[in-house]
């Protein structure tokens, strides 16, 4: 080493953007010609020692102008200013089987970088994306710890099929984006249009979402530490009458039932005649819970305990996220490995979600014409306590349950020793009930690939990879025997699920790209071939021996169900692609792929997926030379086809069930056929064309997209009638069509530069999709709630809600006879709108009510910065749909009587003629209980504060060996701005079952509070 290395004199300087005079974190610093070099922390701070005096400092980052600094013994160079590559929109975007530079792209895709997500305490990759790009929906449709969110690219393009993107991570297909650490990610992509997607083929129609994780950078190993504190809690209660409330709601409907019974007997019996009285009239000593009223209601807490469910059952969780990396390398070998652990708590009570996962990125140059790369992450999960969402769970069981309790039972009320309280029926206490259940899962998984590519000659180059994804997931659940006189054991019941999964990918591909003069080439070949392998097993027992064994085994308990379930499922496909693009100002794209899927019938296995897309980068025309204040501007077109193969397995071959025949005056088993074949199954075709333009003003001080779209979805799978001279009632056929169009809107704007900086990305999209055919004489088809709710009809969009619509309450007997009714119908029931105008009300009045999907969906970001501090929120929100809430219905339609504690708007129920109410809640004894009405259907258009961030970034090096420290505070899902009335704790929430959209008890979501460090060393 020279004197100067010897005399370790350190280098140092700061980073920045030239524009917004912003830090630049992350950038390289190398010295030229030389290994040696290091990266800039979060305050674009870097030092290091230069190897000579005057060597030259080389900084590159990614999106800016390559810079050259030449040392003159300098030992601290001040400020490097990195001009951003506005000549070109140079971002470097990930697409299907490659990269392309922005400035090239004639599709439309969306990207988030690790820029976007590193300030922001998530655990979940897609709430990265939530309110972040146009023309994507993210939905928090369950509050449970780990559990998906749902999304959705430019709206739905199928009926019974799929709607989720496909998931690709590091050129892996993937099911979901479980397990996979936010901050491993470098960049996500989703990709929108025909153009950027149909290269992935019959799995495409509802877009691409690409992750690509981070790799290594040559230079000495780095590392950074990560951890954050967090306190969830229930963002919002829902209104529910309280106990004094339900004791007055109970006596009102016991009051009424007990004269309506003197009545029945040619009695006049009095509303106000005390316990005694009612019992010597009905000819009993006991209780009666549905004449006579408990009591001790008038002595309040004094002998009975009150209790808010929601209160007892959720809780304020902690949740704690911890994150380690290591990265660097050599001109031979880059690598990064991080670890993560994140232990959540659940706010309903008994709980949890932990998660393990690993990821180790591997690069290596093995000569100079080969590299390897190997990607390896597994992760290992636990969940424990989530029975909570959906019809009869527990959050279902939160709000139903009565809240009045025995004095000496509160919390155990209906587990023994203590039984139910009596007038409250049945019920169990849900908190008792979550505490002493078996709810668990537990799942491994590996998510890895090996990848050898070959620089075979002047821009052709040879890549072949391997995949190899695994999981094996392991569900218990036990539910013992704990009501009042029940044997251990006797009324048990347990289930034992099993799912493994391997998936395998083999890939090839040839790529050519080079430049001639003023055009430039890229064109790829390739050749893949996956298969997904998956054994499934349940078992189901139930009246064990007692609840201390809670293994399934037919010794000690009573086994009602053993399955195993194998599938196997291929795919093989041809793909190629070239893009063309000519002095930087005309871009063409063109790509085609050839699928073969095991999926479809053996008459249409194959499907073909063209694209063409062309662009014209105007602003690099020399007539707008005159206009220095445009930056940008680029106009797109694209059209192309995908397919969705997201349908169940072997639906094209007859299936079979077991059945007995008669033989020989005998009955045997045998099997009989369940469904129709058809051969002629193939793809769910979507047709999409995009219109897009791209811009920047004020060298891109203020940027943006502008997109519309128009997809058409044709041979849809539909389940539609049979002639029963078939043998079956159904089957399913290639016979629908629909249309989703649209418009984009995305702007990002630097509002204030210098010290202080001020950023902002407004993003706004419009989706309208209709059903535009559905065969056999295009008849509706009814779903929705036990295919009530629903309805499937030309011209609407897909599961508009079919309803009777609730206008009032007949208030007294005169509005009931001059207004259309049902014969049964009395003074005090809902009223319906007489929509056919025939003077009565029946079926035929049930109406079209509005869509589940959103129309609109926005989001608003801010970023500020000023010296060491940062400041950012997020506003996103949707709307134009309806939200039908079921767990509603359950626990408050008439007529249901006292077993169930109903929403706080039934204060305002019809009472009497005199007392009628809002006038618009009908009586609690009701006849219209059993139908679906719009009483339950609220507007769904909310707006969200999603997040508030509030960093620090401390000084550099103020602790030896720390390079960079940052510390923040946050707050998640804050609050909502939505309909008053709205009956439901988030219009997000929806249990997911196919066909349907309704909220039947979901697992709120939690507002969070928490605190973190970022540190770098």
């Amino acid at each position: 080493m020279n004197v100067f290395a010897q005399q370790t004199k350190t280098v140092s300087g700061v980073v920045k953007d030239s524009l917004t005079q912003l830090p630049l974190n992350g950038v390289s610093v190398m010295e030229q010609g030389t290994n040696h070099g290091t990266v800039t922390d979060m305050m674009g701070k870097f030092s290091f020692h230069p190897s000579k005096q005057e060597a030259v400092l080389v900084f590159s980052y990614l999106g800016y102008v390559v810079k050259r600094v030449t040392l003159n013994d300098e030992t601290n160079i001040g400020q490097v200013y990195l001009t951003a590559d506005t000549k070109s929109l140079s971002d470097v975007i990930v697409i299907g089987y490659g990269t392309q530079n922005k400035k090239d792209l004639t599709g439309a895709v969306s990207q988030i970088t690790s820029k976007d997500i590193e300030d922001r305490p998530i655990t979940r990759v897609e709430q990265a994306m939530q309110g972040h790009m146009a023309g994507v929906q993210v939905r928090t449709t369950t509050g449970e710890p780990g559990a998906a969110l749902q999304i959705r690219v430019r709206g739905s393009a199928s009926v019974n099929g799929s709607n989720d993107p496909l998931y690709v991570v590091d050129g892996v297909p993937v099911d979901n984006l479980d397990d996979i650490n936010p901050d491993d990610i470098a960049s996500l992509n989703v990709l929108k249009d025909a153009a950027s997607t149909a290269i992935y083929g019959s799995r495409a129609t509802n877009g691409v979402v690409l992750i690509t994780t981070k790799s290594g950078q040559k230079g000495k190993t780095r590392f950074t530490f990560s951890t954050t504190y967090s306190a969830q809690s229930l963002a919002k209660k829902m209104d529910m009458m309280s106990a004094p409330e339900w004791i007055d709601l109970v006596t009102q409907i016991e009051d009424s039932s007990y004269v309506k019974q003197g009545l029945q007997l040619g009695k006049t019996w009095s509303p106000n005649d005390p316990v005694s009285v009612r019992q010597a009239n009905l000819g009993i000593t006991g209780r009666n819970a549905t004449y006579i009223p408990d009591p001790r209601w008038q002595d309040g807490t004094d002998s009975l305990d009150y209790i808010d469910w929601q209160d007892a059952f959720y809780r304020v969780a902690p949740m704690t996220n911890y994150q380690l990396a290591a990265s660097g390398g050599t001109d031979k070998i880059t690598y990064r490995i991080s670890g993560n652990y994140l232990d959540q708590d659940g706010i309903a009570v008994n709980s949890n979600y932990k998660l393990f996962s690993i990821r180790a990125n591997i690069q290596a140059q093995l000569t100079p014409f080969l590299k390897m790369g190997l990607d390896l992450a597994p992760s290992y999960s636990w969940s424990d306590g989530a029975n909570v969402d959906g019809k009869d769970a527990q959050s279902h069981h939160v709000l139903a349950m009565v809240p009045v309790t025995e004095k000496d039972a509160g919390l155990n009320s209906g587990i023994a020793p203590y039984g139910p309280y009596y007038w409250a029926g049945s019920t169990q206490s849900p908190v008792a009930y979550q505490r002493l259940t078996t709810n668990k899962v537990t799942r491994q998984r590996l998510i890895s690939n090996l990848y050898l590519n070959a620089d075979i000659y002047k821009g052709l180059s040879f890549k072949v990879t391997g995949g190899w994804n695994t999981s094996q997931q392991n569900s218990k659940s036990y539910h013992p025997s704990i009501g009042l006189n029940q044997q251990p054991g006797s009324s048990s019941s347990a289930s034992y699920n099993t799912a493994n999964s391997q998936y395998y990918l083999f890939e090839s591909l040839l790529t050519y790209d080079r430049s001639f003069g003023k055009s430039h080439i890229n064109a790829i070949a390739g050749y893949t071939a996956e298969q997904t392998l998956n054994v499934n097993t349940n078992q189901s027992a139930n009246k064990f021996a007692n609840d201390d064994l809670t293994t399934i085994d037919n010794s000690t308990s009573t086994i009602t169900k053993s399955t195993v379930t194998e599938l196997k499922r291929t795919l093989i496909s041809y793909l190629s692609r070239v893009q063309y693009s000519y002095a930087d100002k005309y871009l063409l794209s063109a790509s085609f792929r050839r699928d073969g899927s095991s999926i479809f019938g053996s008459n249409n296995p194959w499907g073909n997926f063209p694209s063409l897309g062309v662009g014209w980068n105007v602003a690099n025309e020399s007539f707008m030379k005159h206009l220095p204040w445009l930056s940008e501007f680029k106009l797109r077109y694209s059209i192309g086809e995908n397919g969705n193969n997201g349908i169940p397995d072997y639906l094209a071959y007859g299936g079979i069930s077991s059945a007995n025949y008669s033989f020989a005056n005998n009955l045997v088993n045998g099997y009989v056929p369940s469904s129709i074949s058809n051969q002629n199954l193939k793809w769910e075709k979507t047709r999409s064309s995009d219109y897009g333009l791209d811009f920047g003003l004020l060298n891109n001080r203020i940027s943006g997209t502008v997109d519309y779209y128009y997809k058409l979805t044709t041979d849809m799978l539909l389940n539609v009638p049979f002639a029963l001279a078939t043998g079956f009632s159904s089957g399913y056929q290639n016979i629908g069509h629909l249309s989703n169009q649209g418009w984009e809107f995305l702007v990002n704007t630097n509002n204030i530069t210098g010290k202080f900086q001020w950023q902002t990305t407004l993003n706004f999209s419009l989706n309208k999709n209709k059903i535009l055919a559905l065969g056999n004489g295009n008849a509706p088809i009814h779903t929705g709630f036990s295919n009530l709710t629903q309805i499937d009809e030309v011209g609407q969009p897909i599961g508009e809600y079919y309803l009777y619509d609730a206008i009032g309450v007949y208030k007294d007997q005169s509005d009931l006879d001059n207004s259309p009714h049902m014969p049964t119908n009395i003074v005090g029931d809902v009223k319906y709108k007489d929509v056919n105008g025939d003077g009565k009300i029946d079926d035929k009045d049930r109406t079209l009510m509005g869509q589940p999907d959103p129309t609109f969906n926005w989001g608003i970001y801010n970023t500020f910065n000023y010296k060491g501090f940062d400041l950012s929120f997020l506003i996103q929100g949707s709307g134009g749909n309806k939200v039908y809430n079921l767990i509603g219905r359950a626990i408050d339609r008439p007529g249901m009587g006292y077993r169930s504690n109903p929403l706080g708007r039934w204060r305002n129920r019809w009472r009497s003629p005199e007392d009628p109410g809002d006038g618009y809640t009908p009586r609690i004894d009701g006849t219209t209980g059993g139908l679906y009405d719009s009483r339950w259907l609220y507007n769904g258009t909310y707006a969200r504060f999603k997040n508030i961030t509030i960093g620090y970034n401390l000084p550099n090096n103020l602790v030896k060996g720390i390079t960079s420290a940052r510390i923040y505070i946050s707050g998640e899902n804050l609050f909502y701005i939505k309909n008053s009335d709205y009956g439901g704790y988030s219009p997000e929430l929806e249990n997911n079952v196919t066909g349907s959209n309704y909220d039947y008890g979901s697992y709120p979501d939690a507002k969070t509070f928490l605190i973190g460090i970022n540190i770098g060393f």
